[in-house]
């Protein structure tokens, strides 16, 4: 079995080490601990090594994140047994040696996205959080915004549309922009700012936040001492560090109550919605 065949290689390895370095002093710490009930047939990582899959006999694929939280389970039959990350992140391959088949798996596990603290439009207690990672310089992300207001429209009451940052590094002044929008937020008129940011997306430099700024009327030293505070720094980092651990590599990405949305058009957006309104009515 493939899952014996890798930890016989590894303790071989480990042996090979430890007398290649003449059992040379090495620390160890167990930095978290899976409690299973049975040992699983197999396990693999996905491809961007954000997840960790265990396939049992009974049939259950268990989603954990790389630091060992259980993220769900899914149900995909008996008689599998040997399990392969596919090309895509969200890919996983099952075979079954004794049917001779192979069965394709696309996982969409429900991410913990923190969003004390974010800006957000909408009902409050909202049964559906439409969590959006954006980038003030990202043509995407421009127009997105049209057809997320859209679902507030359509479900009043029942949606809460949630700004998170982003940015990227390929964009200049996306952080500028980024900390000025949550340096606004403290103000009170964080959408009216994101909406005229992404009005002038293509031309974004310096000049053109500070001509931005000046027409809310925050060209001050006050405003200024803002963008830079640490809880506002710290906000935006914060954003974009657990973007990273969960997935997102790229803007716009959308998350619908923490399932990640492929299809960002009105259409894909009004359909995931009604499924989470079912599934949370």
């Amino acid at each position: 079995m493939r899952l014996k065949t890798g930890l016989c290689l590894v303790t071989s390895l480990l042996i090979l080490v430890f007398a290649t370095l003449g059992f040379a002093e090495v620390d160890l710490k167990i930095i978290s601990k899976l409690q299973l009930n049975e040992p699983p047939v197999d396990m693999t990582f996905s491809r961007d090594g954000q997840w960790l899959y265990l396939l049992f006999k009974n049939g259950d694929l268990l989603v954990y994140t790389y630091q060992g939280q259980l993220q769900g389970k899914v149900s995909v039959g008996r008689g599998f047994d040997q399990l392969e990350a596919g090309p895509r992140e969200d890919e996983v391959y099952l075979l079954n040696r004794k049917a001779k088949n192979i069965q394709i798996v696309e996982v969409n596990p429900t991410r913990q996205i923190d969003i004390s603290g974010s800006p957000f439009k909408g009902a409050a207690d909202a049964p559906v959080v439409i969590t959006e990672y954006t980038d003030f310089q990202c043509p995407y992300c421009a127009k997105l915004g049209a057809v997320l207001d859209q679902m507030l429209l359509m479900f009043p009451g029942k949606v809460k549309i949630v700004y998170k940052s982003f940015p990227l590094a390929n964009h200049r002044f996306s952080w500028k922009a980024a900390t000025s929008a949550m340096a606004a937020h403290r103000m009170g008129k964080f959408w009216a700012f994101y909406d005229r940011l992404f009005e002038n997306y293509k031309d974004l430099n310096d000049e053109k936040i500070m001509e931005i700024r000046r027409s809310f009327g925050f060209d001050t030293p006050e405003f200024d001492a803002l963008i830079v505070a640490p809880d506002v720094r710290a906000k935006v980092a914060g954003d974009r560090e657990e973007g990273l651990r969960i997935g997102v590599r790229g803007t716009p990405t959308v998350f619908i109550n923490g399932k990640r949305l492929k299809d960002k058009s009105l259409q894909g957006l009004q359909d995931a919605v009604v499924r989470e309104l079912k599934a949370h009515p």
